[in-house]
């Protein structure tokens, strides 16, 4: 439940998007790289990213009484 030493909270698209499927906790390499690299090195990582997306929201279905979807 507790992020690992050196995890940074990296918001993927928008700080102003500050729902938890809008932004995810990666290593401060990673988080430099993003911060730095531009907008090609985003897209490269939205594989990854949507992936993250998709597990925090599956994860949120599942947590709701009976697992029904929103």
């Amino acid at each position: 439940g507790q992020p690992l030493a050196g995890a940074e909270f990296d918001h993927f698209f928008h700080r102003g998007l500050n729902r938890p499927e809008h932004g995810w906790l990666i290593c401060a390499p990673c988080h430099t790289e993003l911060t730095r690299g531009g907008y090609l090195v985003r897209f490269m990582r939205m594989p990854e990213f949507r992936a993250f997306q998709g597990a925090v929201l599956e994860h949120r279905r599942r947590a709701k009484p009976g697992g029904q979807a929103e």
